[in-house]
């Protein structure tokens, strides 16, 4: 299976974005525009042929209630979902960034298959990234399928260690580190002598840094028993020709290890450099990409017309259907496509 996320527009605009602090703002402005109106009104009370005025100045005031009633229901929104934000169109959409700007967006996360390219599963989910969504798509494909599968492929993007442990031991995950992709794309600059450099040596639990100094288990770091620091002497760092480039302290370089994470995370990169696990990560593109393509410049399906997760869940579900159909059409061809649903 090929994961893979694609940010499409949400049938809302990114002006309508609200937090606490646009609340407060627009509550004090309604709240001082209501109390002008009300003096204004009680003066012209007062005057011969105010009429006209008196009706004016109430829909004013009506204007001003209804806006101040609105923010109160998005105040209360905000504090019931425990959201920074929310967009007041679309309560589902968050703010993100595409090739077209900024905009209020749903992500949406699509998962297809080897052989033929196939969408077996796609969720649109309320996050500007795909951070923590490996799990969740193997889990419904697991469920649509009746097994898990033997390979999930997906980019940097997923990488959370605490996701990938929730990955049944069974399937094998192919994922590069971010480190990973940014030595690969060249874009980015990598820093020298990340931790991904110093060696892990089990039996002596201690850490080797590229010229052979050795890194001792210092305890506990940053109070947490998950992680556990290892540092260098401090004499040998100064000493050393790349003082100032792998580390600036005096004191030495140190390094922290997850102690539960950490066997996981070299087994990831050994399973990532694996002949056949680069074969079908080169695959990625070409079977995880592909549906996005369609959709977006095919069907010319770049921004959603419904709103809420239920609705763009099912406009999501058509286009993935619409996308098979035509895989489906180029794999076995209408004719027998006919005959299939016909056999049916």
């Amino acid at each position: 299976m090929f994961v893979d996320g694609s940010k499409f527009r949400a049938n809302a605009s990114i002006n309508n974005t609200w937090d606490d602090k646009r609340c407060e703002k627009y509550l004090e402005i309604a709240e001082k525009n209501i109390e002008r109106i009300m003096e204004e009104a009680e003066q012209i009370d007062k005057e011969e042929d105010s009429a006209g005025s008196l009706v004016k100045l109430s829909e004013d005031l009506q204007g001003q209630k209804k806006l101040q009633a609105k923010v109160q229901e998005i105040a209360k929104t905000l504090r019931e979902t425990g959201k920074e934000k929310i967009n007041a169109t679309d309560i589902d959409s968050v703010n993100g960034k595409t090739r077209q700007g900024s905009h209020a967006i749903m992500n949406c996360e699509v998962t297809t298959d080897e052989k033929h390219g196939l969408i077996v599963n796609g969720e649109a989910v309320s996050q500007n990234n795909d951070l923590n969504q490996l799990s969740p798509q193997v889990e419904q494909c697991t469920e649509l399928l009746g097994k898990p599968p033997a390979q999930v492929v997906s980019d940097s993007g997923y990488f959370s260690l605490r996701d990938i442990e929730k990955v049944p031991e069974n399937v094998k995950v192919i994922m590069p580190s971010r480190k990973e992709a940014q030595k690969e794309n060249n874009k980015t600059e990598v820093k020298p002598f990340g931790k991904e450099e110093f060696s892990y040596a089990e039996k002596r639990d201690v850490y080797i840094c590229p010229e052979g100094k050795i890194l001792k288990n210092k305890g506990i770091a940053f109070g947490s028993e998950e992680k556990i620091s290892y540092k260098a002497r401090g004499r040998e760092c100064r000493d050393c020709k790349h003082f100032g480039k792998c580390t600036t302290s005096k004191n030495g370089r140190w390094v922290v290890r997850m102690v539960e994470q950490e066997a996981l995370k070299e087994r990831l990169e050994e399973i990532y450099h694996e002949e056949e696990s680069q074969k079908l990560y080169k695959l990625r593109k070409e079977k995880a990409e592909l549906p996005f393509g369609h959709m977006k410049r095919n069907l010319g399906a770049g921004q959603f017309l419904l709103r809420g997760k239920e609705g763009v869940n099912a406009e999501l579900s058509i286009l993935s259907t619409c996308f098979n159909m035509a895989r489906m059409i180029t794999i076995i061809g209408v004719p027998m496509l006919i005959a299939k649903f016909n056999s049916m």
